[in-house]
């Protein structure tokens, strides 16, 4: 079966929770009840019965509520919203405690909130705009009661706001369309406010909230607030929406599910080949009839009578071509009373009460109880005597018998969970670089493969940079894609002459149109190019009452995460390039006025003999064979056996005698002296379950119905 054609925006909302039907001919069934009946043989027999906030899905977690009242929560957990008072994830689903008994749950992108049986609202997770209710912009990792509201009846979330009904009114709290705010033009300077009443709703019968807008059904008509993109308009009313028992909104439409089973939307839908404004319902062209209608970004699902899930994209994109399908099935799975979308992943509640879920489960969003994070060092043992390992953003390579070896995402459209022979290897390889978004090869010739082009300049290269696309020959000559630096460029800030003279440099770091050589003695050298003027100047380590040439480095690195946030660069800018030194210490510089290049030596590293920076973390190899790492930690990349970032240099990583070391954006690997390669964060080689499901598989861990 195809994939869904999920959407890239990030904007995308996941919608979990669905009112409850005041006709008593509609009302939710229990999780544990049979599939409902065949409707009777009346025109207007009652046959939609949605099973409203059971299940939540967040941006790559998930949560459901059991038979009991109580709530389970799994996957990803930077922000807290696993609600268990930490922010390492979890392939199983956690009791989220303190909590009274629970009657729905409602999700955002990184928060959720739960209405209490007493009508009690309580939230947690990310709180960056407000949407937590508590009056703060402060994450929280457990629970937290709204308060200055009365009982509530309603609960719906999105990506950065909240929205609750109690008897007499509709109220909303953080980045709220209704209040007139986006979570994406939200100012950082704006304070969060408490929930806040809606005028002219008052109670509502059913909401919804997506990507951006919120709608409300009062009577026969619904009322929208940023359906066509300005959360801060008055709301559209749409009619014709008297007999509907479920809303589910999506980008720039809202759909509604009858009591008779049928669907039908308004906004902005497909018309033949053209995109058109619809202000009365229309129904959904192939799909069956339903028993509850969900809706998340462009894509919307229902369940048909038997329980099987439905999708189909809904909302036209007159940018991206593709145009309206007609629904489709959702694997094979029938017995369903509930359903929810995430942005990348679905999840069913079936008759006997069990939670099914399918598609990514890159941070076990899915429940599988395998994580797909190691939070501590995994021996590769496919990946044994592999040498010059190089981190990308979503892959690690090295080579072997002059064979490039990769695994992870290789930016080929496929995923590979252990070494494979690399397919972009034209012929053997001496060495390997990996960059953000490229992947270069040095072949033994000294020429260069950088995806489809090749390097292969005069004199063969000795180093490859694949952020820049320079490269550094062997006469240390320095060759860009638009430039040349030659021993004139480095030492005079003159163009090179031509035919080029040698340098004896013999490594070069580049950063935003600086280029930084490591010559023999040690001394470190720059030169800011440009078009038409080039500057050159040493880097000056600055001692206290006096400045001396930095001279005695061993390795260049980029600035980038080396830096700690502690550090007095960051009041002159960020850092261009860091150096190990013969010391044991690293020295960062910045760039001030008339190109001067000031070195500071960087706190809490000693002893180091090599550092390797992942973009968002960084690593030093001690010298006595040790490991440690510090910046961003969301994906365990920090060995340290949690996801809390840490500023400066923490515990050792527990991998001894190492002898190399890559980081990647959210991994980090290390080869011993004895050939083994282990690697921790995010990475694929390990036991994981598949990157997607078609089918519909049991959550492992929730408590039995």
């Amino acid at each position: 079966m195809e994939r869904p054609p999920w959407p890239v925006s990030a904007l995308a909302l996941v919608l979990a929770c669905h009112p409850a039907p005041r006709d008593s001919s509609a009302t939710s069934a229990p999780p544990h009840t049979a599939s409902p009946p065949s409707p009777g043989p009346g025109a207007d027999a009652p046959v939609a019965r949605p099973n409203p906030g059971r299940l939540a899905l967040g941006v790559d977690f998930s949560c459901a509520l059991d038979p009991r009242g109580a709530v389970w929560c799994w996957g990803s957990n930077d922000h807290g919203q696993l609600g268990d008072g930490s922010e390492v994830p979890s392939a199983r689903p956690l009791r989220i405690a303190g909590l009274p008994r629970v009657q729905a749950i409602a999700a955002g992108h990184q928060h959720a909130c739960t209405l209490a049986e007493d009508g009690g609202v309580w939230c947690w997770g990310h709180n960056r705009g407000g949407q937590l209710g508590d009056r703060t912009d402060l994450d929280r990792r457990a629970p937290v009661k709204v308060q200055g509201i009365a009982p509530a009846t309603l609960l719906v979330a999105s990506a950065g706001y909240t929205c609750a009904s109690t008897a007499d009114e509709f109220l909303c709290w953080g980045d709220a369309p209704a209040l007139g705010r986006s979570w994406w033009s939200r100012r950082d300077d704006v304070t969060p406010q408490p929930p806040v009443r809606i005028d002219g709703v008052g109670r509502a019968e059913l909401a919804c909230a997506g990507d951006g807008q919120t709608c409300v059904r009062r009577g026969d008509g619904v009322s929208c607030w940023g359906l066509r993109g300005h959360p801060n308009v008055a709301p559209e009313r749409f009619t014709g929406f008297a007999d509907t028992v479920a809303l589910a909104c999506g980008s720039e439409r809202v759909c509604g599910l009858r009591r008779d089973g049928t669907a039908a939307c308004v906004g902005l839908l497909r018309d033949q080949f053209l995109p058109r404004w619809v202000d009365q319902p229309r129904p959904i062209a192939g799909l069956p009839k339903a028993r509850d209608l969900v809706g998340e970004g462009r894509l919307g699902a229902a369940l048909d009578l038997a329980g099987a899930p439905w999708w189909y994209v809904a909302d036209p994109d007159p940018y991206s071509g593709v145009a309206q399908r007609a629904p489709e099935r959702l694997g094979t799975r029938e017995g369903a009373v509930a359903l929810a979308l995430g942005q990348r992943h679905q999840c069913l509640l079936d008759d006997s009460g069990a939670v099914l879920c399918r598609g990514s489960d890159d941070t076990g969003q899915l429940g599988s109880g395998a994580s797909p994070l190691a939070l501590v060092p995994e021996r590769v043992d496919a990946a044994r005597g592999l040498t010059g390992l190089s981190s990308g953003t979503g892959y690690i390579c090295g080579v072997r018998d002059g064979e490039v070896w990769c695994w992870g995402d290789l930016e080929l459209g496929r995923f590979d969970d252990e070494p494979v022979p690399s397919p972009m290897s034209r012929g053997p390889g001496v060495a390997v670089y990996a960059g953000s978004d490229r992947l270069c090869i040095r072949a033994a010739t000294g020429t260069a493969t950088c995806g489809r082009s090749t390097i292969a300049p005069a004199k063969p290269l000795q180093r490859v940079d694949p952020e820049s696309g320079c490269g550094l020959r062997v006469d240390g000559v320095l060759e860009c894609e638009k430039q040349r630096l030659d021993a004139r460029s480095f030492d005079r800030g003159e163009a090179a002459a031509d035919p080029p003279l040698a340098t004896d440099i013999v490594e070069t770091i580049s950063a935003g149109g600086i280029h930084c050589g490591r010559r023999r003695s040690g001394r470190v050298s720059c030169v800011k190019a440009g078009p038409v003027v080039l500057r050159s100047g040493d880097v000056v380590h600055d001692r206290p009452g006096r400045d001396v040439p930095l001279s005695d480095a061993v390795q260049l690195v980029r600035g980038g995460a080396i830096v700690a946030p502690d550090s007095p660069l960051l009041a002159r800018g960020d850092a261009i390039g860091c150096a190990v030194r013969r010391t044991g210490e690293v020295a960062c510089w910045s760039m001030g006025e008339a190109f001067e290049l000031r070195a500071r030596p960087i706190a809490g590293l000693r002893d180091v003999v090599a550092l390797s920076d992942g973009g968002r973390h960084a690593c030093a190899r001690l010298r006595d064979g040790t490991v440690r790492c510090w910046g961003k930690n969301s994906c365990g990349q920090l060995g340290d056996g949690t996801v809390v970032a840490r500023p400066l240099p923490g515990v050792a990583v527990p991998v001894r005698d190492v002898d190399e070391l890559s980081a990647g954006f959210c991994h980090t690997c290390a080869r011993t002296r004895a050939g083994e390669v282990w690697c921790w964060g995010r990475h694929e080689a390990r036991p994981a379950p598949p990157r997607w499901r078609e089918d519909f598989t049991p959550v492992v861990g929730l408590p039995a119905p």
